[in-house]
């Protein structure tokens, strides 16, 4: 309708077997299957992208003018693989919930999450599971005490980690329930503490819950328990995950110390962390990559992880935004699948209609860079919304007026560089000062470092605060402070 000649692919494989279809989680296709591997991980893109410009080129007698790759999930992760290893193919890319760090997220994070309900990828069961009541207590519970945070109860949480840690203690849950959701709202960690992915499941994602959680059961707004992470998880454990495939794996036999080790040689095929975009920087491609905060199968923070690592990169966010966009989506789940499955009654809530198509094509073919994207959508109680988003570390602030209007809506800088729960067991970017002194008594110099909660420190009373990078001008931001105690036995 546009004017484009467009491809899609399958990727070198395909879900059918004896004419019958697998579902989206299927994986024995790549059982000793290695060139099918890298097909599926980079080679495939590549490879359709050199055939299909040269039948534009027949066709049309003459070559495309543009070239753009628009993908979700993992073919998010595709579009900056397309960066990072092939920057002649594409003038702009967009790329969608990107599922990034592969190995950490579909073996060691889901995992994390399938342990947490007890998943039993052999009988489909979970040990944990939450009845519909339940899971909408939880997701009461977390509207309650952070819907309002960004001026506005609508149902919508605009940045997650603004919430506080949420108690739930007044639901009535078990302690096994208890002890689920605090594990699943925290990233996976091993025997030390050391994070092994930086991704946690974001508050305002229960909505979401029955799509992809194992053992939730469906609500009246998501009636349909799919629990998709579990066979995501246990069929890529099988197939996928390993140098040498485990047909007899599953996530209750990941181990966090050992298992991560094993990932590696896979890792280095499937992900696309580099940050280094240099290449495709010089060649003047344009990139932008949106997320939902809602999304409960590829967490948003790491979205913002790797936009940190690559404005470091660079050397400022400036320099960054020529050419790289983040936009966060309030409310939006993964890739709007909620969207593709109102056949089955599932409700798409949150601000999951947007064109960043338009956008792309404007920055690449006319120099305009995206400022903000018009979105619209609705809340949890059905109230159409339209508002601007802006691209990260902006965020659309309430200033008063119509909800509806997005003039009512202006430009704030988020104010923290970091996704941060600040309690027991957690790891965060600070720096600490004892007491009165001036002197620091760790202080981090990238974004790499962490430095572990209350763990090698002597008995007292700490001070800390998030420490900002100097890509953001070295600010301290106001309302990430405060005291802790390191007691014994740490």
């Amino acid at each position: 309708m546009r004017g484009y000649a467009s491809a899609t692919t399958d990727s070198g494989h395909t879900n059918v077997v004896d004419g019958v279809s697998q579902g989206r989680t299927y994986a024995a296709w790549a059982e000793d299957n290695r060139r099918g591997e890298i097909d599926w991980a980079y080679r495939s893109i590549h490879e359709v992208t050199r055939v299909c410009k040269a039948l534009v080129h027949l066709f049309y007698h003459r070559p495309a003018r543009y070239a753009y790759f628009a993908g979700c999930s993992t073919g998010g992760r595709m579009a900056i693989m397309e960066a990072l290893r092939y920057p002649k193919d594409f003038d702009g890319i967009i790329s969608g919930a990107p599922a990034l760090e592969y190995t950490g997220l579909v073996a060691t994070w889901m995992s994390w999450i399938g342990q947490a309900v007890g998943y039993n990828i052999n009988t489909g069961e979970t040990d944990v599971p939450f009845t519909t009541e339940q899971i909408l207590a939880v997701q009461q519970a977390v509207l309650d005490q952070c819907d309002d945070l960004d001026g506005v109860v609508d149902g919508l949480i605009t940045d997650p980690r603004r919430c506080p840690a949420v108690d739930f203690s007044g639901l009535g849950l078990s302690t096994e329930q208890m002890g689920a959701l605090d594990q699943m709202y925290r990233k996976p960690v091993n025997y030390f503490g050391a994070p092994l992915y930086q991704g946690v499941m974001p508050y305002g994602s229960e909505f979401y819950w029955p799509i992809w959680v194992p053992g939730v059961a469906g609500t009246p707004d998501s009636p349909a328990p799919l629990g998709l992470i579990g066979p995501f998880n246990g069929n890529f454990l099988k197939y996928m995950a390993f140098q040498n495939d485990a047909p007899g794996y599953s996530a209750l036999d990941f181990d966090f110390d050992a298992t991560p080790a094993l990932l590696e040689f896979m890792g280095k095929i499937y992900n696309a962390t580099s940050a280094d975009l240099e290449n495709y920087r010089k060649l003047g491609g344009k990139i932008i990559m949106y997320h939902g905060w809602a999304d409960s199968i590829v967490p948003p923070i790491r979205s913002i992880a790797y936009y940190e690592a690559a404005a470091a990169a660079v050397g400022n966010l400036e320099k960054t935004q020529d050419f790289f966009r983040l936009f966060l989506v309030p409310g939006m789940d993964h890739c709007s699948t909620a969207q593709g499955l109102g056949a089955y009654g599932v409700k798409s809530v949150g601000l999951d209609n947007f064109d960043m198509l338009e956008a792309l094509d404007k920055w690449v073919e006319k120099g305009i860079a995206p400022d903000e994207v018009l979105a619209s959508g609705k809340t949890l109680s059905g109230e159409e919304r339209s508002r601007p988003l802006f691209p990260y570390p902006l965020y659309a602030k309430y200033i008063g007026g119509d909800f509806n209007d997005p003039d009512s809506f202006m430009p704030e800088n988020d104010g923290s560089v970091r996704w941060n729960r600040f309690r027991k067991d957690t790891f965060y970017s600070m720096y600490l000062r004892d007491g009165d002194k001036n002197d620091p008594l760790a202080e981090g110099e990238g974004l790499g470092y962490f430095y572990p909660y209350g763990r090698g420190l002597d008995l007292g009373t700490y001070s800390w605060r998030v420490w900002s990078p100097s890509m953001f001008e070295g600010k301290d931001y106001a309302g990430y402070y405060g005291d802790f105690v390191v007691e014994a036995p740490y």
